[in-house]
Formats: structure tokens, sequence, C-alpha cells
């Protein structure tokens, strides 16, 4: 997420302001102290422009 948010320009703390997810939840998330839920992921992913996929074990795509 750290790489995706650098490559955005944004700093955590404009992540946290676009998405509504407090800074210090997305510098634990970065740092791999904590999972984020779906909702979390949905909400960052939309200001980082990147789409969320679900995949297997070897990372191929999961279709519904």
């Amino acid at each position: 997420m750290t790489a995706a948010r650098e490559a955005a320009h944004m700093t955590q703390r404009q992540l946290a302001q676009a998405c509504g997810v407090h800074q210090s939840e997305i510098s634990r998330i970065e740092r791999g102290q904590i999972s984020p839920t779906l909702d979390t992921l949905t909400r960052l992913a939309a200001p980082l422009g990147v789409r969320l996929a679900i995949v297997d074990a070897d990372g191929r795509p999961i279709s519904a």
C-alpha cells in the first residue's frame, strides 16, 4: 500500500482525509501491524486509483 500511496503522490494524512480512514490506521496497515478490512481496502483504493481483486494462492484472479 505504501508504494501505491507514494505513486499517487499522497502523504498518509492526505490519504486519510480523502478516504475517511484515520492516519494512524493507515500507518499501522503500512507497517504490517494490522490487516485492513475489506471495507477499509475499498475506501483506500479509490483515492489511490487502484482496483481490488480477489486472487487465489497463486495470484490468479477468481471470478465471481
